[in-house]
This record gives C-alpha cells, sequence and structure tokens, in this order.
C-alpha cells in the first residue's frame, strides 16, 4: 500500500525532494509544511501547504514526514526541526536513490542521491543528506545530521561526527575520525583525527594575470 508523505519546506529543496520522490512507486506526496510566518501561498507545485503550528495527531498518525533544508548553521537548523517534529510523534521517510544497491544501514530522514559508491557494513544515521558520486569505505560510520555533498571520499574504517560538513573534492583517509561540527572545505585532505568545531579550508587557487583569450593563443590552446 503506497505510503502518505508530507515534505516540511516550500523552497529549492523542497521542490527537488519532491520531484526526486514523485518517482518512487511506494509513496503518494500529499501536500507541503511550512511555519506560518513563512506561508505566502496556500498552494506549492499544485498541492496544499500546511501550517506547522496547524499540524495535529491526525496528521503524525496518517503521513510521514520528509525534511529538506540546507544546511545552516552546521545542520542546526535542520535538526531542530526534526526534533520539533519528533516530538509531535511524527515518523521520517528517507529518500535513497532507487538505483543504489542498498547493502548499508540508514536512518531517518536521509536524502541520500544516486551515483554513490556505498561499501558493504556502512552505518549512516539519522538526518544524513549525501548528493552524488561520493565513495564510503568498508565499516564506516556516517553520524546523525551530516551534509556530504558531492566528489567527496571517505576510506575504510572511518567515522565523521555529528554534523559535520564535507565540502565537494574532500578525502578523508583510512581509519580517520572527523569529530563533531567539523567543517571540512572543498579539496581538503584529512589524513588524521581532528577535533569538535575543527575547520579545514583549502585556499582558493590564485588568478593568473593573463587574460584568457591571451592564455589560449600564448599556448595554442585554440589550434
Amino acid at each position: 500500500m503506497r505510503k502518505k508523505l508530507l515534505i516540511f519546506f516550500t523552497g529549492g529543496g523542497a521542490e527537488l525532494a519532491y520531484k526526486k520522490i514523485l518517482k518512487k512507486d511506494d509513496i503518494d506526496v500529499c501536500g507541503f509544511v511550512e511555519f506560518k510566518r513563512f506561508v505566502k501561498k496556500n498552494f506549492f507545485l499544485k498541492l496544499p501547504v500546511i501550517k506547522f503550528e496547524n499540524l495535529n495527531k491526525n496528521h503524525a498518525q496518517n503521513y510521514l514526514m520528509f525534511i529538506h533544508k540546507n544546511f545552516n548553521n552546521l545542520n542546526e537548523d535542520r535538526t531542530n526541526i526534526y526534533k520539533l517534529l519528533k516530538n509531535k510523534n511524527f515518523k521520517f521517510y528517507s529518500y535513497i536513490d532507487p538505483t543504489l544497491e542498498i547493502n548499508f544501514k540508514y536512518g531517518e530522514n536521509c536524502f541520500i542521491l544516486g551515483s554513490q559508491s556505498i561499501c558493504d557494513d556502512v552505518k549512516i544515521g539519522n538526518n544524513v543528506v549525501m548528493w552524488t558520486h561520493n565513495h564510503v569505505g568498508d565499516r564506516s560510520v556516517i553520524k546523525d545530521n551530516v551534509w556530504i555533498t558531492s566528489c567527496v571520499s571517505i576510506g575504510g574504517d572511518c567515522k565523521i561526527g555529528d554534523y559535520s560538513f564535507l565540502g565537494m573534492n574532500s578525502t578523508i583517509a583510512h581509519n580517520t575520525k572527523i569529530g563533531k561540527k567539523n567543517l571540512i572545505g572543498a579539496n581538503s585532505l584529512i589524513t588524521s583525527d581532528t577535533k569538535k568545531f575543527d575547520t579545514y579550508i583549502v585556499k582558493t587557487t590564485k588568478r593568473s594575470r593573463i587574460k584568457s583569450v591571451d592564455f589560449v593563443k600564448l599556448y595554442k590552446l585554440d589550434e
């Protein structure tokens, strides 16, 4: 039997989630939820918008909930809403791309897109977002409320701490523990354990003095 689902928020992230979940044959998206102060229209993507303040026991009993919000405040904003809905006794839906071979364990309210290489025995916690083209090695653990962007490589036997953010093309070496609430910037290479609140940022590539049109001519790239 198809399950009924409400998606929290009415922005671009919610629209992306809606389009992905719409393709699943076991779920009916029935509407969206938003805080009263942010509700501008009664409908979003032609579906009704329910004010968070009007949610009741009937909603919790009859609908699953899915939250898709960005990583504001190192995922705290999304997590706080998750906790509010948890207190209202909602159960949560996880979107796992249907093309993935699911040999790994995952929690609730996860959003895991396609083109992932996730090895056996990997454990993924609650409220985790993973974009595309990531690798997670054997026996690694991704804790709760983590946001992983694209093309991230996590070696085997790693542990990614709660609330952490891993930027594009970052690499976590085998058997490395990332502390809680870490910010790992794009292209960072982490080869040893980190501590709580650590930040790793790779400097931006310097701009060349040569103009692009001259560079092409100089190195004969246009031939």
